[in-house]
């Protein structure tokens, strides 16, 4: 039967004896499998965190577009406000000489 390393090194090992000693080879089994554990649980955190890194990023970016895009359209509308009030100011000035 072919089992994998993959699938082997996740099986829960261990001992049943009647003094409930562990020999040192034992507790660093025990140790290496928590560890092992311990970074697979590390990883899945990392890959998320990656993960919406990335996400975060091209919300920053298209945000960052959007904000621009908002500028430019103020400083134009700006523009044709300056360019009406000055269409209007002498017709103003006419109305205050007659």
């Amino acid at each position: 039967m072919f089992t994998s390393y993959r699938q082997g090194s996740k099986a829960d090992y261990g001992i049943t004896n009647d003094n409930g000693i562990l020999t040192l080879d034992q507790i660093n089994t025990g140790c290496m499998l928590r560890i092992a554990d311990a970074t697979e649980a590390i990883a899945k955190n990392y890959l998320k965190l990656q993960s919406d890194l990335d996400v975060s990023r091209k919300l920053y970016e298209q945000k960052t577009v959007y904000a621009k895009t908002l500028e430019k359209r103020n400083a134009a509308l700006r523009g044709v406000i300056t360019k009406l009030k000055k269409e209007r100011q002498p017709a103003i000035d006419k109305k205050g000489e007659e």
